[in-house]
């Protein structure tokens, strides 16, 4: 065993003695209020859990990337498993320990030597190389340390993760921290926009998650945009009577349940699917004085983005320009046909005199809806 640092201890483990974490931001979606990674799972709950965690990860994390990069490379040895010491033991008295970073590789070593013959066999000495993994074992409760080397490893550096598992994380270290966005952001190397905009994001999703009888898993298959967009948009706040805790970024309050359910129903039922661009329309959208006839459009299953095209393709017709232009031309078109052609207008000219009429036709439909005839 060599010490590295006061926090680091490396040891050489056994596969079968690591377990996959169910805690993984790969595999969650919402954060919880006591932080996830404070207390380590019971024994029961970690044993029970491998099979279906492994089904998840391997669905999520492309394994068999990684399995291949291993057969073809090998293990790399200069970068060890982050581990924490559990008191779940075999029955030879080994303990077992929880993979906090590396995961996905853990994964990939185990399905390597499940089953070698199934991968063209493999020859004794390469299996030999997988038969100890290096891990830096932390203490269990280091907790602190622990999320900060995840952060620094997927939020900033080696590996970035997808903006949902940075939220998750940015929040385990705002728990810790004790509700402080600025040590969070030190921390993390980021910016204190960026962290607040992360927090106040995952909130939002959070609260639709406790508060609306909305699935996870229908989060899970949609960009985090959706979210991150929305909440930097002052109109839809202001829609959504979105109230922010000052002490507590992570626990905000929404009046306007009506506007948060139709917005959970849009994402639920993918009308709202394209992240930023249908969120900035439907910004667009609430701070209109037609917003309740365009939000009839948009229950009528019609994405907020295409409703706003729409809407900009009408409101060009009637344009001060456009009418210019169309009068000018078709006026200059009419004085400049001869007295002895009016019987005998050309197809250009009538051309003309009927782009005009659609537009006047369209501008008065407009302005009919607009004063609710």
């Amino acid at each position: 065993m060599t010490t590295t640092n006061e926090n680091m201890k490396i040891e050489l483990v056994a596969p079968e003695l690591l377990l996959l974490d169910p805690r993984n931001p790969r595999l969650v979606s919402i954060i919880e209020k006591e932080g996830k990674y404070r207390q380590l799972p019971s024994c029961d709950s970690l044993l029970r859990k491998q099979s279906a965690i492994s089904k998840q990860l391997d669905k999520e994390a492309k394994i068999d990337v990684l399995i291949n990069s291993i057969l073809s490379v090998g293990f790399i040895q200069i970068e060890p498993l982050i581990v924490v010491k559990t008191e779940c033991t075999k029955e030879n008295g080994s303990f077992f320990y929880l993979v906090i970073e590396g995961n996905r590789r853990l994964l990939a070593v185990k399905e390597i030597l499940s089953d070698p013959e199934k991968l063209g066999g493999l020859n004794e000495e390469f299996l030999k190389t997988l038969q100890k993994l290096p891990c830096i074992v932390l203490e269990s409760g280091q907790y602190s340390y622990m999320i900060n080397i995840l952060g620094v490893r997927h939020i900033v550096a080696i590996e970035d993760w997808k903006l949902l598992q940075k939220a998750i994380m940015v929040a385990e270290m705002y728990i810790e921290l004790e509700n402080d966005e600025s040590q969070v952001a030190e921390s993390y190397g980021i910016s204190v926009r960026e962290t607040k905009r992360l927090l106040r994001a995952i909130a939002l999703q959070n609260w639709m998650l406790e508060n609306l009888d909305v699935e996870i898993i229908t989060f899970q298959k949609l960009s985090f945009d959706i979210f991150t967009e929305a909440i930097v948009r002052p109109n839809l706040r202001e829609w959504l009577e979105y109230e922010e805790n000052q002490s507590d970024l992570l626990f905000p309050s929404i009046k306007n349940l009506e506007n948060v359910e139709l917005l959970a129903n849009w994402i639920s039922d993918g009308i709202v699917k394209s992240g930023r661009y249908d969120i900035r329309a439907l910004a667009e959208i609430v701070a209109r004085a037609d917003s309740g006839e365009l939000i009839e459009r948009i229950n009528e299953n019609t994405s907020p983005y295409t409703v706003m095209v729409q809407i900009r393709t009408q409101e060009e017709i009637i344009k001060p320009s456009v009418w210019t232009a169309y009068l000018r031309k078709a006026t200059n078109t009419v004085i400049t046909i001869p007295a002895s052609e009016l019987q005998i207008i050309t197809d250009e000219n009538l051309g003309v005199l009927k782009n005009l009429k659609t537009a006047v036709e369209n501008a008065l439909n407009i302005v009919d809806k607009l004063r609710g005839n």
